[in-house]
Parts: structure tokens; C-alpha cells; sequence
């Protein structure tokens, strides 16, 4: 634990001095706020800082701290090691967006969203009392805070990792209490149509030049 908070420490602290003289970039919206710690560690663990300091636009759900801390003990120390550097990847990229959208953007109702790892989804719902993001595991985040404005973006906070269906973050035990991929409980949470447009991007070359794209078919959510 001691030498998680010193990488966060220190990797925070570099981010910071790194943009010091830059934009307002969505990296140094985080690394500005104590809550983001751990999430700008991993950012930078996983070498996206620049990315994430580019141009854009991105859209960034943003897990807080307590998010991290809910992971089962050990999941972050163990993504955060050299070795395990394209899973972290894998993990941040889940929540990231090639365009801008701001909360007024999203379409009501319950949509799928490719993020910038191209190979997932997202389910996004948007209702009258606001916006939450089902993952793969089939479980859901809220958006706590949205529209946080960046030079290159948006930050929406939520309130849970993101996390891909069959494909968890290393642990250094197994993963509990998650619903498996294509359970009955899963099915129930996020209920696939294919009468509604899938929500896309266009994805930044740099940041996913590493992944193969996969073509998935229009989609939508579990309608209201």
C-alpha cells in the first residue's frame, strides 16, 4: 500500500510538472483534483498521457478514487506493474470517447457507445434523473458529475471502473460477486435490439493503432 501511494504520488506530480506550461488538457483537469489520483497514476502507468494531453477531442468517464478503492484488493497495484501494462491500456481506454459529448449530447434512453477500445461497448442510459454507464460485467456506474470542461474535451466523474465483459483486470486472486458474460442476471441489465443505430466514433489513430477493430453490428440497450 505505501509504495502504491508513492507511485501515485510521484506519477501525479509528473503529470502536473509535464503540463505546467500546456492547455487546459482533460490530463490536467485530473491531475489538478486529489480525487483523480489514482486514476492519473494508471493514465500514466500506461504511457497516455500525451495522448490524453492531445488535441481531441475525447470524452474521459473518470472514475474517482473510491471507484479504484471498490476493485478487489490488489487489482490496481497489480495493473499498475510494467508487465501488465497493455491490460491497464485496455482498461483506460474503455472509458474514453473520440469525440466530445457533453451530457446534453447523449441520446434518451438506453444506447450503445464504442469507446475508443473499439473491440467493446457501452450502454449508456439516459434518463430524467440522469446518466448511467452500463460495462460489460453488465453492472452499472453513475454519472456524478458531468460536463467538466477541458481544451481537448469532457470529463464526465462516475462512480465505478469500468470493466469488460470476460476479460477483468489481473488480480491477485479471483474476481467475486461479478455477473458473468451472458448470465440470465446479465441478460436482464443490458437487453440487445438491433433496431436502433449504433453510436460511434472515429476513433484516433494513435491511441488504438495496437487493437483490432471489430465490427459489431447496430445495437441498442434494454429499452424503457
Amino acid at each position: 500500500m505505501k509504495s502504491f501511494k508513492k507511485f501515485v504520488a510521484a506519477a501525479t506530480a509528473a503529470v502536473t510538472l509535464a503540463g505546467a506550461a500546456s492547455a487546459n488538457t482533460i490530463v490536467d483537469i485530473a491531475a489538478g483534483d486529489d480525487r483523480f489520483s489514482t486514476l492519473v497514476a494508471a493514465v500514466s502507468a500506461a504511457g497516455l498521457v500525451d495522448t490524453l494531453q492531445g488535441p481531441g477531442p475525447f470524452t474521459v468517464y473518470a472514475p474517482l478514487n473510491s471507484a479504484f478503492a471498490d476493485l478487489p484488493e490488489g487489482t490496481v497495484d497489480t495493473l499498475l506493474k510494467p508487465e501488465n501494462r497493455g491490460q491497464l491500456t485496455n482498461v483506460l481506454l474503455y472509458h474514453v470517447d473520440d469525440r466530445k459529448l457533453t451530457a446534453e449530447m447523449i441520446p434518451s434512453g438506453s444506447n450503445y457507445f464504442k469507446p475508443i477500445l473499439a473491440s467493446e461497448r457501452l450502454c449508456i442510459t439516459k434518463r430524467s434523473g440522469g446518466v448511467s454507464i452500463a460495462d460489460g460485467t453488465g453492472d452499472s456506474a453513475n454519472v456524478i458529475i458531468a460536463n467538466i470542461q477541458a481544451d481537448n474535451g469532457v470529463i464526465h466523474v462516475i462512480d465505478k471502473v469500468l470493466l469488460r465483459a470476460l476479460a477483468q483486470p489481473a488480480t491477485k486472486g479471483p474476481l467475486k460477486n461479478r455477473t458473468p458474460a451472458g448470465s440470465a442476471s446479465r441478460r436482464a441489465i443490458i437487453s440487445c435490439r438491433a433496431d436502433a443505430p449504433f453510436v460511434e466514433g472515429h476513433h484516433h489513430q494513435m491511441a488504438v493503432q495496437q487493437f483490432q477493430l471489430w465490427p459489431v453490428r447496430p445495437v441498442r440497450c434494454l429499452k424503457e
